[in-house]
């Protein structure tokens, strides 16, 4: 019996432990090789929380070959982006305006369909989970396509292979962990949160720099995004003009918007009566709003792509106000960043229209709070 537990304890036991290494190290060989396309077409916040999934991917194996379908609108954070070796940029905005030539856009569609199939990828991962989406992964030609379990529009039957990745408005955990299970159901060990984004030009720092030249370097910088496509998740103007009024003698404060929210940082400024702060509605892309919050320390917005970006920086603190959605699943993602949500029972009801016109989850939740706040970021910092 001896001679037997020598060659048990000897042989047997460590090729237990052995085994799972060679399975990993297949596992890897495999999928280093292979092409995935990812498929998240919108919006901003959403491609940068799909982020992460791509990082993870190309941490794991670094021979992976991943293409990214995206719309124009959204692409900024993609083009000449690290991790993504090939981005097809789907121009929506040029086919809503050119609606009558349906034939056309469908013509241009399918030619990128076309240059998709061509590419031959072995994956295609539909992270966004609608129907839109779905239907490109279902053309790509990927024999492997990959789908949350849950989605809406019915998308999941356009996949053959699903995760289990929670309900679709889960408030279980974020979405960037939801979609980190693709990551760890193609093998991936390392899950850990990066982002991986396009550098700024010495053009692009230039042009902030220009933007940015009335500012005191000696004080600190908060940059304010109030808008969002959401109405209902826009903080009331009188609010903000507290913020304004707490913080625009002691500290550099930057409005961030689009041309159109000229109107709503208008309304917000004539609420204070300090009125010292920098608007740069409608004067940055997405490129040099980035390079913005890199040169910010604190970041104060509602749940928007603004704040989504700025948590992608990964340098300034950032604090969301958060009204319809969830905290947990749509929150600023990264350490030391901060969600201020009213305790109402209808939240998160994820609705774009408040059935009430109140908006209460956002009236309840009072300057003081993010003022508090903010002061002990700055004395922190």
């Amino acid at each position: 019996m001896y001679f037997y537990d020598i060659i048990f304890f000897r042989y047997f036991v460590p090729l237990k432990k052995v085994i799972p290494l060679v399975i990993r190290y297949t596992t890897w060989l495999i999928m280093n090789n292979k092409r995935i396309l990812i498929t998240r077409l919108s919006a901003l916040g959403d491609v940068i929380h799909t982020i992460p999934l791509v990082c993870a991917l190309k941490r794991q194996f670094p021979g992976v070959f991943i293409g990214w379908v995206v719309e124009d609108k959204a692409c900024a954070v993609l083009v000449n982006n690290p991790v993504v070796d090939k981005l097809y940029i789907l121009p929506k905005k040029k086919w809503k305006k050119n609606k009558s030539n349906f034939l056309g856009n469908m013509r241009e569609f399918f030619s990128i369909i076309a240059e998709i199939r061509r590419d031959n990828y072995d994956i295609a991962i539909d992270v966004q989970g609608l129907l839109k989406s779905a239907c490109v992964n279902f053309l790509s030609g990927a024999k492997r396509r990959m789908s949350h379990k849950h989605t809406r529009e019915f998308a999941f039957l356009l996949a053959n292979e699903l995760i289990d990745s929670g309900a679709e408005f889960s408030c279980s955990e974020h979405i960037i962990e939801r979609n980190l299970k693709f990551a760890s159901y193609l093998g991936c060990n390392d899950l850990s949160v990066h982002y991986s984004l396009p550098d700024s030009t010495e053009e692009d720092r230039m042009y902030v720099s220009s933007l940015m030249k009335s500012l005191d370097k000696n004080k600190k910088t908060i940059v304010f995004s109030p808008a969002t496509t959401w109405i209902n998740k826009h903080w009331l103007p009188e609010y903000w003009g507290s913020l304004l009024d707490e913080f625009s003698k002691r500290c550099n404060v930057i409005f961030t918007g689009m041309k159109a929210d000229e109107e709503l940082i208008a309304q917000i400024i004539s609420f204070s009566a300090n009125k010292e702060c920098l608007s740069l509605a409608g004067k940055t892309d997405i490129i040099s709003l980035l390079e913005v919050f890199r040169r910010a320390d604190i970041v104060v917005s509602v749940d928007s792509g603004s704040a989504h970006l700025a948590c992608s920086v990964e340098k300034p603190r950032v604090i969301c106000i958060i009204g319809p959605t969830s905290e947990k699943r749509n929150g600023p993602f990264g350490k030391g960043n901060f969600s201020f949500v009213a305790d109402i029972s209808c939240r998160p009801c994820f609705k774009k229209k408040c059935s009430g016109n109140n908006i209460e989850c956002m009236r309840l939740i009072q300057p003081a709070s993010v003022i508090e706040h903010i002061n002990k970021l700055l004395t922190n910092t």
